[in-house]
């Protein structure tokens, strides 16, 4: 959830990957991407290198 309550995404891990939707559009479509992308993008938000 983002700090203004307005920007959020909602994650699902299901078998081999992770999918993610806008909170607000649960009808809307979901973005599909492996566990290991997925982890891949978590360690460069952690260094920094988004700026988030």
């Amino acid at each position: 959830m983002s700090g203004s309550g307005s920007d959020c995404v909602e994650l699902a891990c299901v078998e081999h990957a992770v999918l993610l939707r806008d909170s607000k559009d649960r009808q809307g479509h979901q973005i599909r991407v492996n566990r290991s992308e997925f982890r891949r993008f978590l360690a460069h938000i952690k260094e920094g290198a988004h700026d988030l």
